[in-house]
């Protein structure tokens, strides 16, 4: 059994060999296995690789991106102002995945 405590979070770097990533989602594998460097060295997003130090292997990640909210033309309607939010960090199109052995991997909160 894996204690939570025993995971780390670190922030993905260039250096860093990802081993092997399989989530259901192919498109989030491929993106932390192709993209996810490319990502932060253009400062668009940072990654956070939760991983099992004895095995090195990546049990979750999580990307936040950094966007620009534009308010649409009918906002500017209402306030009578044109906003632009710069640097706002953006859920939604956040990338999230966890590996597909952690449903049979026992952690311990």
């Amino acid at each position: 059994m894996t204690n939570i405590e025993d995971l780390t979070l670190s922030i993905l770097t260039n250096a860093m060999v990802i081993p092997e990533f399989k989530s259901k989602d192919s498109d989030l594998n491929e993106f932390l296995m192709i993209e996810a460097k490319d990502y932060q060295e253009q400062l668009l997003a940072v990654t956070y690789l939760l991983q099992n130090p004895k095995t090195n292997e990546v049990v979750a990640y999580f990307s936040l991106l950094n966007d620009t909210i534009k308010f649409e033309e009918d906002d500017k309607k209402t306030t009578g102002k044109s906003h632009t939010l710069n640097n706002a960090i953006n859920i939604p199109p956040s990338r999230l995945a966890v590996l597909l052995s952690v449903k049979t991997m026992r952690i311990k909160a």
